[in-house]
């Protein structure tokens, strides 16, 4: 599996979007950023995080991801899924998260929020 450090203060989408598989991303304490479910596309199976990979946080009073507001819900959405996991279109044996808080505070006074939607046969 290969490892991958996230600095603090930075937008996870493009380090997720690079590596879909058989990846831990480690996260330091501090704040981070995600588009939410929204921001991966098709190309990514609508996943935030591929099968087989972990994100790891160095405490859930330590580590912090938020949504960045950089992706606007498609016309017509009835929710907004803030962090997905696995895969929705094949197979997806393990994804782990750990280790930090969900903040999907204010996102939307107008739509459903769900923090955290995994499609995965097994979960940490």
């Amino acid at each position: 599996m290969t490892t991958i450090q996230i600095p603090p203060g930075t937008n996870i989408d493009p380090y997720l979007k690079a590596h879909r598989n058989d990846t831990r991303f480690v996260l330091a304490p501090g704040y981070y950023t995600i588009g939410t479910g929204w921001a991966f596309d098709r190309d990514h199976d609508h996943c935030s995080l591929g099968p087989g990979c972990e994100l790891v946080g160095a405490g859930s009073r330590e580590t912090t991801l938020s949504p960045s507001f950089a992706t606007e819900p498609p016309e017509g959405a009835k929710q907004i899924e803030f962090f997905t996991a696995g895969s929705r279109s094949g197979q997806c044996d393990y994804v782990a998260i750990r280790g930090l808080t969900i903040n999907a505070g204010g996102m939307s006074d107008d739509l459903g929020i769900i923090g955290l939607h995994v499609w995965s046969d097994r979960v940490d």
